[in-house]
């Protein structure tokens, strides 16, 4: 969690307040096939609007992939993606 936290600040320059709900929605999305933005708008009691940005970002970072028409989008997590963060992270560390 510490590597990919480091690699969102360093490398997405994503703000480190944010970061932290990011890795909980991918710990969230960890062991689901997808989730829905009302998935984890209710999970994390977060409005629509601030899901579908956190969303956004985790799509843009590769994180995550979106599938679906906007109304009835639904998100995957990119395992390949959080794999190669941990292994950076490893062989620098």
């Amino acid at each position: 969690k510490d590597n990919l936290s480091a690699e969102m600040v360093d490398k997405w320059s994503i703000n480190p307040l944010i970061v932290q709900k990011l890795v909980n929605i991918l710990d969230f999305m960890e062991d689901k096939p997808f989730v829905t933005t009302e998935d984890v708008s209710n999970k994390f009691n977060f409005s629509p609007t601030t899901t579908k940005r956190y969303l956004k970002t985790l799509v843009d970072c590769n994180c995550i992939e979106p599938s679906g028409a906007n109304k009835n989008r639904t998100y995957r997590r990119l395992n390949k993606m959080l794999k190669q963060v941990q292994q950076d992270g490893e062989s620098n560390g």
